[in-house]
Order: C-alpha cells, then structure tokens, then sequence
C-alpha cells in the first residue's frame, strides 16, 4: 500500500503554529519562511519595549518541530 502524502501546511496554519510555538500574539509575527530544503523554517517576529520601540528576533526553527505541534 503507498504511503499517503502529507498536505503541506497552509500560510495561515504556519502562522498560528508560530505564535504557539513562541507564546507571543499573533500580531508580534511578521513572516514565516521555509530553508530552501524546507527542513527549516525562519520565524521574523518583533516584540515592543515598555517605551514603545520594537525589537526585532529571526528565529531558525526545526520543520519537524514546527509541524508537530498541536494547537
């Protein structure tokens, strides 16, 4: 029997599956890009100090590890 092959996940679901994985809303998300193998994936988020500058972070996240996670 072939093995079925998974949906690749959607703009929106990558998203999500990013602010969950951080635990920041999802407005502090600003893009989330595959590695060109899509073994990787690099979540540009920003966050905002006390006095209102943002912070910007690039984090290089594992695919598996973003996929597996249960929202």
């Amino acid at each position: 029997m072939p093995r079925k092959l998974k949906k690749p996940l959607t703009k929106a679901d990558l998203y999500l599956k990013a602010c969950h994985f951080l635990a920041v809303p999802p407005t502090c998300i600003l893009n989330v890009v595959p590695n060109c193998a899509k073994t990787k994936y690099f979540i540009h988020w920003r966050i905002f100090t006390t006095k209102g500058k943002p912070i910007y972070h690039t984090e290089l996240v594992a695919a598996k590890e973003l996929e597996k996670l249960k929202i």
